[in-house]
């Protein structure tokens, strides 16, 4: 039997944060042909899924699961889906996977996500429930 997750690919971020709430609704706006599927980390669907995905795993950065099981994480995640999107999003995407800017990203993402609910109540936007240190 298949998994309802299987032919599609999975974009597992944090429901609660508003920078992540943000750009999901970006990617679901520029999406017109629906390669993507997002769900929050807090789903239910998560753990009854076969994503081979923890809540602890996945509280800890944004995961792009393809359909082909390929799997990215942090900024290389952002990058494919956007390579995944139409038109200046996708060119973009690709120019920000070149080593030149995806290098500096990752360490940039790490830092942004670490502090997404400071990010997100100073930008006006959900503030996450994520624990900061």
């Amino acid at each position: 039997m298949k998994n309802k997750f299987e032919s599609k690919n999975i974009v597992i971020f944090d429901g609660e944060c508003g920078i992540c709430q943000k750009l999901k609704k970006y990617a679901e706006k520029k999406d017109i042909h629906h390669r993507l599927t997002f769900i929050p980390y807090q789903s239910d669907n998560l753990s009854t899924s076969t994503l081979g995905l923890t809540r602890e795993m996945a509280s800890n950065t944004l995961f792009l699961i393809k359909s082909d099981k390929e799997t990215y994480t942090g900024a290389k995640a952002i990058f494919t889906i956007v390579k995944m999107l139409p038109g200046i999003s996708k060119l973009l995407g690709y120019v920000l996977s070149l080593p030149f800017f995806h290098l500096p990203s990752e360490w940039i993402y790490k830092k942004v996500a670490k502090n997404r609910n400071r990010i997100s109540e100073k930008l006006g936007l959900n503030k996450c429930l994520i624990n900061e240190d």
